[in-house]
């Protein structure tokens, strides 16, 4: 996936919060920056995630069916991490 994480959180944030200004405002970014991020997305799956208007956000039945794959591959990325961190203090601490 040449959009990467960022894109995915993105969207997941705004399917949760079914607003693009306060997933902007929860992941750090301008609401421009979002609206960016979910059009590569978009793109990139060719699909439209969300169906929004100037008054309101919501997520499209195939937005739907990308929640749980796109979780998945996040918390994978995310316990990735969490792996990496253990071996890495593991391996530190047992240099003499």
């Amino acid at each position: 996936m040449k959009q990467g994480l960022r894109h995915i959180r993105a969207f997941l944030t705004v399917a949760e919060l079914k607003n693009f200004a306060r997933a902007a405002n929860r992941l750090c970014i301008s609401p421009s920056t979002l609206t960016l991020q979910i059009q590569q997305l978009e793109d990139e799956l060719h699909l439209k995630l969300f169906d929004r208007t100037r008054h309101s956000v919501k997520i499209t039945p195939e937005g739907q069916q990308m929640i749980i794959p796109l979780k998945s591959v996040l918390l994978e990325y995310e316990h990735a991490l969490e792996l990496s961190q253990n071996i890495s203090e593991h391996v530190l601490g047992t240099i003499n």
